[in-house]
Protein backbone atom coordinates (compact mmCIF):
# COMPACT_ATOMS: atom_id res chain seq x y z
CA UNK A 1 0.00 0.00 0.00
CA UNK A 2 1.40 3.37 -1.01
CA UNK A 3 2.11 5.75 1.86
CA UNK A 4 0.43 9.12 2.20
CA UNK A 5 3.86 10.79 2.04
CA UNK A 6 4.59 9.19 -1.32
CA UNK A 7 1.16 10.19 -2.61
CA UNK A 8 1.77 13.77 -1.50
CA UNK A 9 5.20 13.80 -3.19
CA UNK A 10 3.73 12.58 -6.47
CA UNK A 11 0.87 15.09 -6.39
CA UNK A 12 3.23 17.96 -5.61
CA UNK A 13 5.54 16.91 -8.44
CA UNK A 14 2.64 17.23 -10.91
CA UNK A 15 1.62 20.62 -9.48
CA UNK A 16 5.15 22.03 -9.67
CA UNK A 17 5.54 20.73 -13.23
CA UNK A 18 2.27 22.46 -14.11
CA UNK A 19 3.53 25.79 -12.77
CA UNK A 20 6.59 25.55 -15.03
CA UNK A 21 5.02 24.21 -18.22
CA UNK A 22 1.96 26.48 -18.16
CA UNK A 23 3.89 29.55 -17.01
CA UNK A 24 1.23 30.26 -14.42
CA UNK A 25 3.30 32.83 -12.51
CA UNK A 26 2.66 35.26 -15.38
CA UNK A 27 -1.07 35.16 -14.61
CA UNK A 28 -0.70 35.39 -10.85
CA UNK A 29 -0.83 31.67 -10.06
CA UNK A 30 2.18 30.44 -8.11
CA UNK A 31 0.92 29.01 -4.82
CA UNK A 32 -1.04 25.93 -3.80
CA UNK A 33 -2.19 23.98 -0.78
CA UNK A 34 -2.35 20.21 -0.59
CA UNK A 35 -4.69 19.10 2.19
CA UNK A 36 -5.25 15.61 3.56
CA UNK A 37 -6.55 14.31 6.88
CA UNK A 38 -7.44 10.58 6.81
CA UNK A 39 -9.17 10.91 10.18
CA UNK A 40 -11.76 13.22 8.63
CA UNK A 41 -11.97 12.10 5.01
CA UNK A 42 -10.21 9.89 2.47
CA UNK A 43 -9.96 12.62 -0.17
CA UNK A 44 -7.01 14.77 -1.11
CA UNK A 45 -7.75 18.46 -1.66
CA UNK A 46 -5.68 20.46 -4.12
CA UNK A 47 -6.25 24.22 -3.88
CA UNK A 48 -4.65 26.51 -6.47
CA UNK A 49 -4.30 30.18 -5.52
CA UNK A 50 -4.63 33.23 -7.76
CA UNK A 51 -2.93 36.34 -6.40
CA UNK A 52 -6.17 38.33 -6.06
CA UNK A 53 -9.94 38.10 -6.61
CA UNK A 54 -9.87 39.87 -9.96
CA UNK A 55 -7.35 37.46 -11.43
CA UNK A 56 -9.32 34.53 -10.06
CA UNK A 57 -12.50 35.89 -11.66
CA UNK A 58 -10.72 36.18 -15.00
CA UNK A 59 -9.25 32.71 -14.58
CA UNK A 60 -12.64 31.14 -13.91
CA UNK A 61 -14.37 32.74 -16.88
CA UNK A 62 -11.58 32.73 -19.46
CA UNK A 63 -10.75 29.04 -19.16
CA UNK A 64 -7.44 29.36 -17.34
CA UNK A 65 -8.82 27.38 -14.42
CA UNK A 66 -10.09 24.73 -16.82
CA UNK A 67 -6.65 24.41 -18.40
CA UNK A 68 -5.04 24.06 -14.96
CA UNK A 69 -7.67 21.58 -13.81
CA UNK A 70 -7.26 19.49 -16.97
CA UNK A 71 -3.47 19.51 -16.71
CA UNK A 72 -3.53 18.35 -13.09
CA UNK A 73 -6.24 15.74 -13.66
CA UNK A 74 -4.49 14.26 -16.67
CA UNK A 75 -1.11 14.34 -14.95
CA UNK A 76 -2.41 12.58 -11.85
CA UNK A 77 -4.33 10.01 -13.89
CA UNK A 78 -1.13 9.05 -15.69
CA UNK A 79 0.49 7.97 -12.41
CA UNK A 80 -0.80 4.48 -11.76
CA UNK A 81 -0.26 4.47 -7.99
CA UNK A 82 -2.44 7.53 -7.43
CA UNK A 83 -4.76 7.58 -10.45
CA UNK A 84 -7.71 6.31 -8.42
CA UNK A 85 -7.39 8.37 -5.25
CA UNK A 86 -10.31 10.57 -4.27
CA UNK A 87 -9.41 14.19 -4.96
CA UNK A 88 -10.91 17.61 -5.47
CA UNK A 89 -9.22 20.48 -7.31
CA UNK A 90 -10.49 23.95 -6.48
CA UNK A 91 -9.40 27.58 -6.79
CA UNK A 92 -9.02 30.43 -4.30
CA UNK A 93 -7.51 33.91 -4.24
CA UNK A 94 -4.80 35.31 -1.98
CA UNK A 95 -2.00 33.44 -0.28
CA UNK A 96 -1.96 29.80 0.71
CA UNK A 97 -2.43 29.44 4.48
CA UNK A 98 0.70 29.30 6.62
CA UNK A 99 -0.93 28.97 10.04
CA UNK A 100 -2.49 25.70 11.14
CA UNK A 101 -5.87 27.27 11.92
CA UNK A 102 -6.09 28.82 8.46
CA UNK A 103 -5.13 25.53 6.85
CA UNK A 104 -7.74 23.73 8.95
CA UNK A 105 -10.38 26.25 7.85
CA UNK A 106 -9.46 25.67 4.21
CA UNK A 107 -9.71 21.92 4.76
CA UNK A 108 -13.19 22.32 6.25
CA UNK A 109 -14.24 24.46 3.28
CA UNK A 110 -12.87 21.91 0.82
CA UNK A 111 -14.53 19.05 2.67
CA UNK A 112 -17.87 20.88 2.59
CA UNK A 113 -17.51 21.21 -1.19
CA UNK A 114 -16.81 17.51 -1.50
CA UNK A 115 -19.82 16.59 0.64
CA UNK A 116 -21.99 18.97 -1.35
CA UNK A 117 -20.94 17.41 -4.65
CA UNK A 118 -21.53 13.91 -3.32
CA UNK A 119 -25.01 14.87 -2.16
CA UNK A 120 -25.72 16.49 -5.52
CA UNK A 121 -24.73 13.29 -7.30
CA UNK A 122 -27.00 11.26 -5.07
CA UNK A 123 -29.93 13.54 -5.86
CA UNK A 124 -29.44 13.99 -9.58
CA UNK A 125 -26.78 11.55 -10.70
CA UNK A 126 -23.20 12.36 -11.64
CA UNK A 127 -22.84 15.22 -14.11
CA UNK A 128 -19.91 13.50 -15.75
CA UNK A 129 -21.28 9.95 -15.89
CA UNK A 130 -24.77 11.00 -16.94
CA UNK A 131 -23.51 13.17 -19.77
CA UNK A 132 -21.11 10.54 -21.01
CA UNK A 133 -23.93 7.99 -20.93
CA UNK A 134 -25.94 10.24 -23.21
CA UNK A 135 -28.96 10.72 -20.96
CA UNK A 136 -31.12 13.84 -20.76
CA UNK A 137 -29.65 14.86 -17.40
CA UNK A 138 -28.26 18.10 -18.79
CA UNK A 139 -31.69 19.15 -20.02
CA UNK A 140 -33.28 18.09 -16.76
CA UNK A 141 -30.85 19.94 -14.56
CA UNK A 142 -31.64 23.18 -16.38
CA UNK A 143 -35.33 22.36 -16.63
CA UNK A 144 -37.52 20.32 -14.36
CA UNK A 145 -34.81 18.82 -12.13
CA UNK A 146 -35.36 18.85 -8.37
CA UNK A 147 -31.78 20.09 -7.89
CA UNK A 148 -32.23 23.73 -6.89
CA UNK A 149 -28.85 24.61 -5.42
CA UNK A 150 -25.28 23.87 -6.45
CA UNK A 151 -23.58 21.30 -4.28
CA UNK A 152 -20.29 23.16 -4.61
CA UNK A 153 -21.36 26.67 -3.57
CA UNK A 154 -24.99 26.50 -2.46
CA UNK A 155 -26.23 29.08 -4.98
CA UNK A 156 -28.99 28.63 -7.58
CA UNK A 157 -27.69 25.91 -9.90
CA UNK A 158 -29.85 26.89 -12.85
CA UNK A 159 -28.16 30.30 -12.96
CA UNK A 160 -24.73 28.73 -13.34
CA UNK A 161 -23.03 29.31 -16.68
CA UNK A 162 -21.78 26.48 -18.87
CA UNK A 163 -18.61 27.56 -20.66
CA UNK A 164 -16.29 26.03 -23.25
CA UNK A 165 -13.09 26.95 -25.07
CA UNK A 166 -14.64 27.49 -28.49
CA UNK A 167 -12.26 25.19 -30.36
CA UNK A 168 -15.17 23.12 -31.64
CA UNK A 169 -16.38 26.10 -33.68
CA UNK A 170 -20.06 25.64 -32.84
CA UNK A 171 -21.63 25.40 -29.43
CA UNK A 172 -23.58 22.22 -30.14
CA UNK A 173 -20.35 20.44 -31.03
CA UNK A 174 -18.48 21.21 -27.82
CA UNK A 175 -17.54 18.06 -25.91
CA UNK A 176 -16.12 19.50 -22.70
CA UNK A 177 -15.96 22.64 -20.63
CA UNK A 178 -16.66 24.06 -17.21
CA UNK A 179 -19.37 25.72 -15.13
CA UNK A 180 -19.08 28.80 -12.95
CA UNK A 181 -21.41 30.63 -10.60
CA UNK A 182 -22.50 34.20 -11.48
CA UNK A 183 -22.79 35.28 -7.84
CA UNK A 184 -20.38 38.01 -6.77
CA UNK A 185 -17.19 36.70 -5.12
CA UNK A 186 -18.17 33.05 -5.68
CA UNK A 187 -15.34 30.88 -7.03
CA UNK A 188 -17.42 27.79 -7.74
CA UNK A 189 -15.89 25.69 -10.52
CA UNK A 190 -16.85 22.34 -11.99
CA UNK A 191 -15.99 20.57 -15.22
CA UNK A 192 -18.31 18.79 -17.66
CA UNK A 193 -17.81 16.51 -20.64
CA UNK A 194 -20.08 14.87 -23.18
CA UNK A 195 -19.66 12.35 -25.98
CA UNK A 196 -19.80 13.84 -29.51
CA UNK A 197 -22.55 11.39 -30.50
CA UNK A 198 -25.09 12.90 -28.13
CA UNK A 199 -23.73 16.43 -27.75
CA UNK A 200 -25.77 18.09 -30.46
CA UNK A 201 -29.10 16.74 -29.23
CA UNK A 202 -28.53 17.57 -25.59
CA UNK A 203 -27.19 21.06 -26.13
CA UNK A 204 -29.97 22.34 -28.36
CA UNK A 205 -32.35 24.80 -26.71
CA UNK A 206 -30.04 25.16 -23.71
CA UNK A 207 -28.50 28.54 -22.99
CA UNK A 208 -24.80 28.06 -23.16
CA UNK A 209 -21.92 30.33 -22.32
CA UNK A 210 -18.48 30.93 -23.76
CA UNK A 211 -15.73 33.29 -22.60
CA UNK A 212 -16.29 35.56 -25.57
CA UNK A 213 -20.07 35.46 -25.52
CA UNK A 214 -21.36 34.87 -22.02
CA UNK A 215 -24.74 33.37 -22.91
CA UNK A 216 -25.65 32.18 -26.36
CA UNK A 217 -28.15 29.63 -27.67
CA UNK A 218 -26.74 26.55 -29.36
CA UNK A 219 -29.43 26.62 -32.04
CA UNK A 220 -28.44 30.14 -33.09
CA UNK A 221 -24.77 29.14 -33.30
CA UNK A 222 -25.65 26.12 -35.43
CA UNK A 223 -27.22 28.43 -38.04
CA UNK A 224 -23.97 30.35 -38.60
Amino acid sequence: MISSKLIADKIEAVIKKMFVELGTSEIGVSEYSLLYDPKKHSSWFIVIFFSDKNQLKVGLRSGICHVIHSYLSNGLNEIEEISNINRLISFESGKCPKEKQSADNLFVKSLARMHGLQKEEQNAGSLFNKLLAGTGWLRKIFGESNVKTCGMCGHDFKKHEMLFDGKSGKLDRATEGWTICPEENCNCFQTWSISPEVGGNLLKNIKYGSPGEVVKCAEEAAKD
